[in-house]
């Protein structure tokens, strides 16, 4: 199974975020990297389930 889109809301430090995993065809991606600085948020983002 892909993820198409992800919503969080009010989890953690996240508000609110909207991600889209298709590409510029449509197509679902196949690997999404979730990069950034320390404290930014990726540990939220990956454990939201």
């Amino acid at each position: 199974m892909k993820l198409q889109k992800l919503s969080i809301r009010d989890f953690r430090g996240i508000e609110s975020l909207d991600l889209d995993f298709t590409d510029e065809l449509g197509l679902i991606r196949d690997r999404i990297p979730i990069v950034g600085p320390n404290t930014s948020g990726k540990t939220s983002v990956c454990r939201s389930k």
